[in-house]
């Protein structure tokens, strides 16, 4: 399509929830078309239109003809049994269209509500505005499952959180491809809920209402988050223009009792409602997100910014003296930077006008606020505290529909057994009335445990799968936010039939490094060993960590590579901080950064992963050269040798140093079995999300251990009479394993210093450094105080340490 007109500056959004629901919405045709008028007729003219609970053509086709001069463009969405209720309006042409169903989205047992039934979902509009290639607008309306208790008594919170969720994702991405974004429609969420952080900290999108509007409700003054904070009821005209409440108001006509709804009507005298009039019930539950599609590589391109935001359609009826809907209309202006600079400029000079000269003069109010809309950076995780409320939440739902389907499983059979009965009984019924009733009671009764059977046996399955999923994925995200690796123990999800196989455990890998450069010795290489050039960043309580610094401390590279030490408290979603408690830097003297995130951000601006200990940075290039710990310590061997003295050189170690090469292969097979059932092993328990997967693990770990100390019953070390990776890999979760792993993480089995006696030896010689080789490497960057705050505050999330063992490391004479 040709554009002969200039990209637009501004951008009028309108998303409303219609009430069209047929044969149970009153007057829903009138209604629906005199929406379609009022939209025609606002003020600004709308540029695009989410709508929802527009549930049929007819309807659809009604606001079309009204609209259709000012939004010629438009697209109806199909979906489920009755159809998703969703609709998008538009200025300009819509390039694609997609409708994205929801994977948990309620019950069909639940057929009074209909969420199910009509397949809820988000319809998505990508809009081209303009010739340009990021020209583009991508429009997402969605209509979220209703709550029908109050939280956290709601049933299907869990599905209106996956749903806010997977909207979530869709806007990221659409973010990640430099489009601007708008997410509008009926969220059924109040502000600040864990729905409403979800999709404004893992989309780059932020509430316009909110952005305006910091200080407004996050609910009804009935609701308990909104009585803490101890504010006078609301009149209804305040709900409107300071809180945005688009539900429940005194003002919507549908939300009269039955008495007052019948003085409405044609002929009928006007009922106004005061605007100081209380309305201790309204809340927002309709939304517009939208990014500002602003690239700070790119500051020239500028961005969108939130102009104006308000509530609309709360005119009534013209003749049925009805509100237009059960819901009003969230209604928002987006203006581009360039008009907002514009705009500044003109102010400026007419200033300097009036007083005679072109003098310098603050800009408008107005472009000092917008302009900071750019300088904003949400967050890129939420609180750690969050991620484990969700995690629960799936446990507990898990938990209740597991119940319901073998409850639904069991009725089947049971009534599968009373119709073989009856029909045998019809057989030696002496009366005709009697085979009827038996007739009557198997046919019926084995109907209703058919139906029972198919949603306990498909649909209940399904659900389940699609939580596993959602499990995953919040899982992941956890990971992300804390830094540490993902492990999630897989619940193996049992299929329908009766006679269920079990699972075998599947056991997770770590996830491949972002960063995997390799320092060399090669000057003529991207990353060539030098003294003073790289600095290696750790957290005292790691594990991972641990074994970096172990090597650091072996290989006497202090003089040669700088050392920053993170805090074990975390800044939020900033990742590790610098604080100078437990043992840390109280800055960062390499460069500067007061978080991780920062560190990570200066590496990579669009970095997008968790901010993980340990890493090795490049102070020339100001780079991340590899952020895996296995990579760090293989470097860390050999690379830097040429600064160290002759005799400690790898070359030159007895038995062929640290990674011999006629041991390589051993030591990686070896390495490996240690890192997946031991190093992660631990984590695989602490974190199981079943019997089965707790037990599972726990054998692997144990199983592994006896061989372990029946390996070092023949040797003095793993891999013969001197140290090794393994022995360097095997050593960090050995010293916290009695007095962290045992008891938090309840790998309460067995102890290393009752049960395993020889690698009891081994740890204690490598701590006490029974010889030269170990050079004090591993007691000097051991700290058991730090190890059980750590554990204590992340692990288990709790507010004090815990005492014990009373020796966290027996003597060497023992």
């Amino acid at each position: 399509m040709d554009f002969d007109e200039p990209c637009p500056t501004e951008i009028n959004v309108i998303t409303l929830n219609c009430w069209g629901l047929k044969y149970l919405a009153k007057f829903r045709n009138q209604r629906l078309e005199e929406i379609g008028k009022r939209l025609a007729a606002a003020d600004p003219i709308p540029d695009i239109v989410g709508l929802q609970e527009c549930w049929t053509q007819q309807d659809y086709q009604a606001i079309r003809k009204e609209t259709k001069r000012i939004l010629p463009y438009g697209k109806f969405y199909h979906s489920g049994i009755f159809g998703g209720g969703l609709a998008i309006l538009s200025k300009w042409p819509i390039e694609e269209s997609s409708m994205f169903r929801y994977p948990l989205n309620g019950r069909p047992t639940a057929f009074f509500r209909g969420d199910w039934f009509v397949g809820k979902g988000v319809a998505s509009a990508r809009i081209r505005y303009g010739p340009g290639k990021k020209d583009i607008v991508e429009v997402f309306t969605t209509h979220l499952h209703a709550p029908y208790e109050a939280e956290p008594n709601d049933s299907y919170i869990c599905h209106r959180t996956a749903q806010a969720w997977e909207i979530a994702k869709l806007i990221r991405g659409a973010s990640e491809r430099g489009h601007l974004v708008l997410a509008l429609g009926d969220f059924n969420m109040i502000p600040l809920s864990l729905a409403h952080r979800l999709i404004s900290t893992h989309a780059p999108v932020r509430d316009v209402w909110l952005l305006l509007h910091p200080d407004s409700s996050l609910g009804a003054s009935e609701d308990p988050v909104e009585k803490a904070r101890r504010r006078p009821i609301p009149t209804a005209e305040f709900n409107i223009t300071e809180n945005g409440a688009t539900c429940d108001s005194v003002l919507n006509t549908w939300r009269w009792n039955k008495a007052q709804q019948k003085l409405l009507g044609p002929n009928k005298a006007q009922i106004e409602i005061p605007g100081d009039c209380v309305d201790p019930k309204a809340k927002r539950l309709d939304y517009i997100f939208a990014n500002t599609n602003y690239d700070p590589l790119n500051p020239e391109n500028g961005g969108w910014a939130v102009k104006t935001a308000k509530v609309g359609m709360l005119s009534r009826h013209p003749d049925l003296q009805c509100s237009l809907s059960d819901h009003f209309s969230v209604e928002t202006t987006l203006i581009h930077s360039k008009a907002i600079e514009a705009e500044a400029s003109k102010e400026e000079e007419e200033t300097a006008l009036k007083k005679g000269a072109f003098l310098s003069s603050p800009t408008s109010s107005e472009f000092r606020s917008m302009n900071e809309q750019f300088k904003y950076s949400p967050p890129e995780h939420l609180p750690l505290q969050t991620y484990d409320e969700i995690l629960a939440m799936i446990i507990k739902y898990r938990a209740r529909e597991n119940k319901q389907r073998r409850y639904r499983l069991c009725h089947f059979l049971a009534w599968l057994l009373v119709a073989i009965a009856c029909l045998i009984a019809v057989w030696f019924s002496p009366r005709n009335y009697v085979s009827f009733i038996l007739m009557f009671l198997s046919t019926f009764g084995l109907a209703g445990g058919v139906i029972d059977g198919l949603i306990g046996g498909l649909f209940v399955g399904s659900e389940l799968r699609a939580l596993k999923e959602f499990e995953w994925e919040i899982s992941n995200a956890r990971a992300a936010a804390s830094g540490e690796p993902h492990v999630l123990a897989v619940e193996g999800v049992k299929d329908w039939s009766l006679s269920c196989l079990p699972k075998s455990q599947v056991a997770l890998p770590p996830p491949p490094p972002r960063f995997s450069s390799v320092i060399s010795p090669d000057p003529d290489s991207e990353f060539p060993a030098a003294k003073d050039r790289y600095a290696l960043y750790i957290h005292l309580g790691c594990p991972w960590a641990h074994r970096v610094n172990i090597v650091y401390r072996l290989k006497h590279l202090e003089s040669i590579i700088a050392l920053s030490v993170v805090s074990i408290h975390r800044d939020g979603s900033n990742g590790w901080n610098f604080d100078g408690t437990s043992g840390s830097d109280a800055t960062d003297l390499i460069e500067g950064v007061k978080n991780f995130r920062e560190l990570y951000k200066k590496a990579d601006p669009h970095y997008t992963g968790s901010y993980s200990v340990p890493l090795l940075w490049d102070r020339e290039k100001k780079i991340i050269v590899n952020n895996d710990s296995v990579g760090i310590i293989r470097m860390l061997f050999d690379a830097f040798d040429a600064f160290l003295p002759e005799e400690i050189r790898e070359v030159n170690k007895p038995g062929g140093g640290l990674r011999p090469e006629s041991l390589k292969e051993e030591i990686d097979e070896l390495s490996n079995s240690i890192e997946l059932s031991y190093n992660w092993g631990t984590y695989k328990i602490g974190m199981a999300a079943s019997q089965k997967d707790y037990d599972d693990s726990m054998k692997a770990l144990f199983g592994l251990l006896g061989e372990l100390d029946e390996r070092l019953a023949k040797s003095r070390f793993l891999h013969g009479d001197h140290i090794t990776e393994t022995d360097i890999r095997f050593f960090p979760t050995t010293v916290r394993f009695d007095m962290a792993y045992y008891t938090i993480f309840q790998c309460n089995w067995k102890q290393i210093r009752y049960d395993y006696p020889n690698i009891h030896r081994w740890l204690r010689e490598l701590y006490y450094e029974v010889d030269e080789e170990s050079k004090g490497a591993f007691k000097s960057t051991t700290h058991f105080d730090i190890f059980m705050e750590g554990y204590a505050l992340s692990a288990m999330r709790m507010d004090h340490v815990p005492w014990g063992p009373a020796v966290p490391i027996m003597p060497l004479d023992a």
